[in-house]
């Protein structure tokens, strides 16, 4: 089973992510931040591999609210998020590859 780390970093710009320590798995590493957000919040993840990937946003009650969809490369990439639309509350963010899941918590102020 893979092991996660969940930080929640407090600064002007506090971040909260996910690192997988398994080398087998297609994203490694998953950070939002600012978080909470007021107009914008960047996704960054590590890829094992290159492919499409999925961002979804859902309100606390399961309701999608907000879909992309993203061709990203090997390593390191970032995804702005344009959140000027959402209603202050929490969002639950999840990223599909296809062969892998993960989600974050967003909190809109």
């Amino acid at each position: 089973m893979p092991m996660y780390h969940v930080n929640v970093v407090g600064s002007q710009a506090p971040v909260a992510g996910i690192k997988n320590n398994s080398a087998n798995e297609a994203m490694t590493e998953l950070v939002l931040y600012p978080n909470p957000a007021k107009e914008q919040s960047r996704l960054k993840l590590n890829m094992n591999a290159a492919g499409d990937v999925t961002l979804s946003i859902y309100e606390i009650t399961g309701k999608l609210v907000q879909q992309g969809n993203y061709n990203l490369s090997e390593g390191v990439n970032t995804i702005d998020m344009d959140t000027n639309s959402l209603a202050k509350g929490m969002y639950l963010v999840t990223i599909n590859s296809g062969s892998a899941k993960k989600t974050v918590r967003l909190i809109k102020e």
